[in-house]
């Protein structure tokens, strides 16, 4: 099965003076609004043409490089902070929109977060070199315990399906693969040629397929249970930053550097189908939880909704 992409336009905030990449991107938990970032912090806006952003929360971070919404669809978590100069994470609470907890380290930038499926735990990625682990029970931020074994920032995280790993990459070029209790160090994954830029587990897959990609132009998947390398997507012309799997991990979609969105099929190397999606380099996309749409974020400050539709004999 192919897919067809039709633009479904989402007017974007683009300011001469204001517009900021978007390096934070989301789907509500309903799949009817997206959360984003701006300069002046994060906005929330209707899946409409005519719809204006509305400001959901005021940063005054230099950078925020993400937002996630924990599976249950209760918390969402935010990160970012100063490059070369502290990370922060803060937590609110969806229903009321209530800041619940905030921890703030002086290392440096947070580059990325990632909830367990039991909502229960928290992971950060730090420019600083560490993966940062939380509890969050209860709504907090309890004191993270610290994996360490990256030799360069670290720019992803992600949790395993099952939850019993947590996979971390980054400058280095490497992927560690850790046990997400105790955080022993189970392996180094090394075939990277370049900077690994973004990691993304295969939804509602036993094998617990991870995906990577970077500045190598090259989209990985791997088995890191095992520690193998299942295949290698060599489709792209410049360094990938974002990856995100459709909900029933039969494709995977990449984007970065060329703006150009590709569609790769999950049980092979091919690229089902691509579009230029943005005349700059693409940040960050987000699937919608029913799999419907898709949005990007790109340099320029422009979050663009995509309407996903299935055509049989689409040609890539």
């Amino acid at each position: 099965m192919k897919t067809l992409i039709a633009l479904m336009l989402l007017g974007t905030l683009v300011c001469a003076n204001d517009s900021v990449p978007v390096t934070a991107l989301t789907f509500t938990p309903d799949g009817r609004q997206i959360v984003y970032n701006t300069a002046a912090g994060l906005v929330i806006r209707d899946l409409d043409e005519k719809a204006s952003p509305k400001t959901l929360l005021e940063l005054k971070w230099p950078k925020i490089t993400a937002a996630v919404f924990d599976p249950s669809g209760r918390w969402l978590a935010v990160a970012g902070g100063v490059p070369g100069e502290n990370g922060d994470i803060l937590l609110l609470e969806w229903s009321s929109r209530r800041e619940v907890a905030r921890w703030e380290t002086a290392g440096d930038l947070v580059a990325a977060i990632a909830w367990t499926h039991t909502s229960s735990r928290l992971a950060a990625a730090c420019h600083d070199q560490s993966v940062c682990v939380f509890s969050t029970a209860g709504g907090t931020l309890a004191p993270p315990v610290i994996f360490s074994g990256h030799t360069r920032p670290v720019f992803a995280v992600a949790f395993s399906p099952d939850d019993k790993r947590l996979v971390s990459a980054g400058a280095d070029r490497t992927l560690k693969v850790w046990d997400s209790q105790s955080g022993k160090l189970e392996r180094t994954l090394a075939h990277h040629t370049d900077i690994v830029q973004c990691l993304a587990f295969r939804p509602l897959h036993a094998g617990n397929d991870c995906a990577s990609a970077g500045a190598d132009q090259t989209v990985r998947i791997w088995q890191p249970a095992i520690g193998r390398m299942v295949r290698i997507v060599r489709h792209h012309d410049g360094a990938v930053f974002a990856l995100a799997w459709h909900p029933q991990g039969d494709r995977l979609f990449s984007a970065g550097q060329e703006g150009i969105v590709r569609v790769i099929d999950a049980h092979s190397d091919q690229v089902l189908n691509s579009w230029q999606a943005s005349t700059e380099w693409i940040y960050r996309l987000a699937v919608s939880p029913d799999g419907s749409r898709l949005v990007t974020g790109d340099w320029q400050g422009q979050a663009k909704v995509w309407q996903l539709a299935e055509l049989p004999d689409a040609k890539p």
